[in-house]
């Protein structure tokens, strides 16, 4: 999919949804699609707590600190 939408060479931006931190290979894939790329992150809550529950077992300092997505 990435390397189609390379080839179009879109002029548009591409907007890339996330439920839990990516990995540093899916950003560097992701960064060839397009020359506008944005990334979204939504972890379902700011409590660990509640995202264990949805089955999403990362903490707070996984989305602080070790984040590939953090500039």
């Amino acid at each position: 999919m990435i390397q189609k939408l390379r080839e179009l060479s879109l002029d548009i931006p591409l907007f890339f949804e996330f439920f839990e931190p990516p990995n540093r290979e899916e950003l560097e894939l992701l960064r060839k699609a397009s020359e506008r790329v944005y990334l979204q992150l939504s972890p379902e809550s700011h409590d660990p707590n509640i995202r264990r529950n949805f089955g999403k077992p990362y903490d707070n300092e996984s989305l602080d600190n070790d984040s590939p997505m953090k500039c």
